[in-house]
């Protein structure tokens, strides 16, 4: 780093190192000095909360995403990383009430109906699930989405027929 104190620099650095390189412990010691550094900037604090999910620390990962919402609530992408944070913290209403929101502000915005879809199914809701993922637009999740559901649901062929053009 040229500059060693340029915020957006290290939470590249980061974001590579968590993406592609899968050195965790580097990402992180890069998100952590371009928070100290930049403690309100939106980008990376949208770069750090995955970071932060992917290393179990759900709660640090849901603290992070809440603020970027609250700082940009007009996102779409704030509110699936939010409602991706919250289902797997098992929160499920507030994952799904995410997921419409950033259907709202993003109409057909890919993968949102298949969480929402996801989120049911771990409610225990399969046909509530189906119903949702039915809507999914983006052909890979919705097929992803519908295999699984059609097996809890019984219905063979059609999970079989799912499969097959996964």
């Amino acid at each position: 780093i040229r500059d060693p104190e340029y915020a957006p620099a290290h939470a590249l650095l980061g974001w590579i190192n968590s993406h592609f390189e899968l050195n965790f412990e580097t990402a992180a010691q890069h998100f952590k000095r371009a928070l100290a550094l930049a403690p309100g900037d939106i980008e990376i604090i949208m770069g750090a909360a995955p970071l932060a999910g992917n290393l179990g620390r759900l709660k640090t990962a849901i603290a992070l995403q809440e603020y970027a919402v609250e700082h940009d609530p007009v996102n779409p992408a704030s509110h699936t990383y939010l409602g991706l944070f919250y289902r797997c913290a098992r929160r499920f209403e507030e994952s799904i009430a995410s997921y419409r929101l950033a259907l709202r502000l993003s109409p057909g915005i890919m993968s949102a109906q298949y969480n929402i879809g996801a989120a049911r199914m771990l409610q225990g809701r399969p046909e509530d699930a189906l119903e949702e993922t039915l809507l999914e637009e983006e052909e890979g999740y919705r097929l992803m989405g519908l295999a699984p559901i059609y097996h809890d649901l019984g219905m063979q062929k059609e999970d079989d027929e799912a499969l097959a053009r996964m």
